[in-house]
């Protein structure tokens, strides 16, 4: 079995990968082979994928770039890259690489089932199964977070930085920039319309037919484990978990909702209610 995991922003999927990927190479790299994380993007697809490389053509393969951050950043990282959906699927069926983990990473606004629907077709195509999972997380502490990442430096790499222009997360809560049921949006693909019990329905409908396995945040290492152990038969190791990489953001005011004035908290809980439904349902 191969994992799935649908990667929401602010919910631990930063963590996931680092630890993944540590795991992989402890577990899975054998002498000639090689780990890497290769980011596939075609259309409005995006996919981060875990492989053991089996060969060393990807060195000298044009196709095979480097990855978007690497180049940003000026450093030449071998263990990342990126490539089109044409060039992945070339080298699964030259059988130059093994696929361990795939993240259906966000696209902006795009329908994420493609992302999700396109992962399993891989997955298919080399006779194996899947197990899907993803985490979710209260959406105030969820909120709180994006909020202060996109207005701080950790998030410099992303498309979205520096997009909230509210100099307060307080003032964030009531303004128009406040994300509402971001989830139920991207798995139905109602981007525009309002949110109402038939989409939620829908979005969830999908989550449960596809068996997704689904826990919160503060459970990431239990279900991490467990997914693991399905798939590979061990689980991760203190070294694994250690010094991992968040994508974390230090929120020197932090706040509750409890210490919201009550206007502003019953426009937040408004706005989210369909966000609250959502982890209220599968982490409660």
């Amino acid at each position: 079995m191969i994992p799935v995991m649908l990667h929401i922003p602010k919910n631990a999927g930063t963590y996931i990968q680092h630890v993944v990927f540590k795991y992989f190479v402890r577990t899975k790299q054998q002498p000639g082979q090689y780990i890497r994380k290769i980011t596939v993007e075609q259309d409005n697809i995006n996919i981060t994928a875990f492989c053991n490389f089996k060969t060393d053509y990807w060195k000298t393969d044009p196709n095979m770039k480097r990855h978007p951050v690497s180049v940003m950043r000026n450093v030449n990282n071998p263990r990342a890259g990126w490539c089109t959906l044409d060039t992945f699927n070339t080298y699964l069926q030259n059988d130059q690489l093994d696929t361990l983990f795939y993240v259906a990473e966000p696209a902006g606004m795009n329908d994420m089932r493609l992302t999700v629907n396109q992962i399993h077709k891989l997955i298919d195509a080399t006779d194996d199964q899947v197990i899907n999972f993803t985490i979710l997380r209260e959406p105030f502490s969820r909120q709180q977070s994006l909020y202060h990442y996109l207005r701080g430096e950790e998030s410099t790499h992303e498309p979205s930085h520096d997009t909230f222009t509210c100099d307060t997360f307080e003032q964030h809560l009531i303004s128009n920039q406040l994300e509402d049921s971001w989830l139920v949006r991207v798995l139905t693909g109602d981007v525009n319309m309002s949110i109402d019990q038939g989409l939620f329905e829908q979005a969830c409908s999908y989550l449960d037919v596809n068996n997704f396995l689904i826990g919160d945040i503060q459970e990431t290492d239990q279900l991490l484990d467990q997914v693991l152990q399905t798939c590979f038969e061990c689980v991760t190791t203190t070294e694994d978990r250690k010094n991992p990489h968040r994508n974390s953001t230090k929120i020197e005011n932090k706040i509750t909702i409890e210490d919201l004035d009550e206007q502003t908290k019953q426009k937040f809980l408004e706005h989210t209610y369909w966000d609250r439904k959502l982890w209220e349902r599968y982490c409660k």
